[in-house]
């Protein structure tokens, strides 16, 4: 459910803007954003067991040092 509300931002994002440097990084800020969340609810709902929490918030990171 969260990846796809960060998906269903995208395309809203893209129905709203006209260029394309904002555009880009509206993408990778809303994909970021759901990969941290979903991160966020792996390790919660797993007590950190699942290590699905560590390869999610390692995109995040990557998203966000770009």
């Amino acid at each position: 459910t969260i990846f796809g509300f960060g998906f269903a931002a995208l395309l809203f994002q893209t129905a709203n803007h006209a260029g394309f440097g904002t555009l880009s990084m509206n993408f990778l800020n809303t994909i970021a954003f759901a990969m941290f969340a979903g991160a966020l609810l792996v390790f919660f709902a797993t007590r950190g067991k699942h290590p699905g929490w560590m390869g999610l918030l390692v995109v995040t990171l990557l998203l966000w040092l770009v």
